[in-house]
């Protein structure tokens, strides 16, 4: 009888390792099991993207989750042009659809870690937080953490913006351009500088670590 049961999709994620808040055994894409059943699993990068989900509230798994089809995805090749998110009309097109998928990528690959660094991070210190100073220091560690990893993404977001933007050709992916606008013109798009998003962060928490040691 149970071979009669008509399976249509199970996704059973399966974490191992490490603790999730250790920065230095962080759970990688390798560290998930993602098993598709009677359904062919996702091959290409579009595939992976299309996996991703956003949440108006986010568990740290969801993030990892999401971090984990991110990844996947920018190590796999890109479907025929003919299957494309958008419509391609000439190959310049197709460069740039390239160029501003893996852009945007790297972006939300970015916003997780920045997300991950914001759950362990603590805007304000009070006097009634220092029974609990260990702690908080170990938990700035892992915000420190996430927010340098973020900084990584965002070099990677700002390399592929630039290749995009050198692409003499405009897509019909109206969202993916108009993000590309704001990247190559942050310095007017003040929230859409993350480089200076993230140093302030970081300047914050080196503050509030000096006034646990002070107290």
């Amino acid at each position: 009888m149970a071979r009669n049961i008509i399976i249509i999709l199970l996704f059973i994620i399966c974490p191992v390792g490490a603790e999730i808040n250790n920065p230095l055994k962080l759970k990688g894409p390798e560290q998930y099991g993602v098993f598709f059943i009677n359904q062919k699993p996702p091959e290409y990068l579009e595939d992976y993207y299309q996996l991703y989900a956003e949440r108006l509230c986010y568990n740290e798994e969801d993030i990892r989750l999401n971090v984990y089809f991110l990844e996947k995805g920018l190590r796999s090749s890109f479907r025929h042009p003919s299957k494309a998110l958008c419509l391609l009309r000439n190959e310049q097109e197709g460069k740039k659809y390239k160029n501003l998928i893996i852009m945007h990528m790297y972006l939300k690959i970015m916003q997780n870690y920045l997300t991950l660094a914001h759950q362990y991070d603590k805007k304000e210190i009070y006097y009634f937080n220092l029974d609990f100073r260990d702690d908080i220091k170990k938990s700035f560690a892992t915000a420190k953490y996430y927010y340098n990893l973020a900084r990584d993404y965002w070099k990677k977001v700002l390399a592929y913006a630039e290749k995009a933007g050198r692409t003499n050709a405009m897509t019909a992916w109206d969202h993916l351009e108009n993000e590309l606008y704001l990247i190559l013109n942050r310095d007017q798009e003040v929230d859409w500088d993350y480089d200076y998003t993230i140093s302030l962060h970081l300047n914050v928490l080196e503050a509030n670590l000096k006034q646990l040691d002070r107290k």
